[in-house]
């Protein structure tokens, strides 16, 4: 399903920012990374928004899906997603599946049932917890469940997710490349040479009649037909590869609705770092912003609460509110 014609891709912001900062329309070399700079924090200020005088950031709506996570006999730990951000809820069993909502408690608890009791079943708790940090990944989170499962489920849950690549690299080197229509072709390099199987109409390069990189005129460039590149390598001291491809049709998330918020957040960044100071777009980027969170909680679903009604789960749990009471001879108060 195509994107509604009123949204922005991510280009069209970067060409404005772009605009805004004095620089070519499709800026190369140095100023296309101040353009992109500009437009990566642009995006996580629009995605976790900080209205001021509200005490804790906003949380959209459309940044919590619905996943499953498959249960296996004989496992307890489960990896979460590489874009978890926290839990929304708990997990919830299939509906042909006559079992209640898992109870959510401290990873601690799991550990004190586990010592207790090494039990098997259905699960009726889970703990999210951190994985072991490593720099080169990043945070990765998982779920722990008691008792250990005894056979396959699927369990649903909902989860704050934390986007990845805003860009969509395909790819960068200096080597032959494919390239397909409108693909983004960024170039690094001012001395770097490039041939093409195709006629020179076909890709657009920055000289067109020879396919060569001139100093003055190195930016990006939107190629017109699937065709080969091949690079000529010329690499720089850093080892920074001549040029890099990204996919053109990219949009930031929460549809068109949210687009011009985004962009106009995007043009403050570049207004305070242009100017040294703020100024009306930052005003403006306010004032959108509030429009765009007040138009998300007027349309996001209510969220009540968990439902702790134990009355129809088993007799371990003879209560309303299992956290006033122990299972296995472990306490599960808060």
């Amino acid at each position: 399903m195509a994107e509604s014609a009123l949204s922005m891709t991510i280009w069209n912001v970067l060409e404005r920012v772009a605009d805004s900062m004095g620089y070519t329309h499709r800026p190369g070399g140095d100023a296309w990374e101040v353009v992109k700079a500009i437009v990566e924090s642009g995006y996580r200020q629009y995605l976790f928004p900080v209205i001021p005088a509200e005490k804790t950031p906003h949380k959209w709506s459309w940044l919590s899906p619905t996943a499953t996570l498959a249960l296996a006999a004989d496992d307890y730990d489960y990896d979460l997603p590489e874009d978890f951000g926290g839990l929304v809820g708990t997990f919830t069993y299939a509906a042909d599946v006559r079992e209640r909502p898992i109870q959510i408690v401290g990873e601690g608890k799991i550990r004190e049932l586990r010592a207790a009791s090494d039990e098997d079943g259905d699960p009726w708790f889970v703990a999210v917890r951190p994985k072991a940090f490593t720099i080169a990944t990043g945070q990765r989170w998982e779920a722990i469940f008691y008792p250990t499962p005894d056979q396959t489920r699927t369990m649903t849950y909902r989860y704050d997710v934390l986007l990845g690549d805003l860009w969509g690299l395909r790819t960068s080197g200096t080597a032959t490349i494919s390239v397909a229509a409108d693909d983004r072709l960024v170039l690094t390099d001012a001395t770097a040479t490039f041939t093409t199987t195709a006629s020179a109409g076909n890709v657009i390069i920055l000289d067109e009649a020879t396919d060569t990189v001139s100093e003055s005129m190195y930016f990006v460039k939107t190629v017109d037909t699937n065709t080969q590149i091949t690079a000529t390598a010329v690499t720089d001291q850093a080892g920074q590869a001549d040029y890099y491809i990204y996919p053109h049709a990219r949009y930031p998330a929460g549809g068109a609705q949210y687009c011009e918020t985004f962009l106009a957040i995007c043009m403050a960044l570049a207004e305070k770092r242009r100017d040294d100071m703020a100024g009306v777009m930052s005003m403006e980027a306010e004032r959108l912003l509030r429009a765009a969170v007040m138009y998300d909680r007027s349309h996001a679903p209510d969220y009540l609460g968990q439902n702790l009604d134990a009355s129809d789960g088993p007799e371990f749990l003879p209560t309303h509110d299992f956290l006033k009471y122990q299972y296995g001879g472990v306490d599960l108060g808060p």
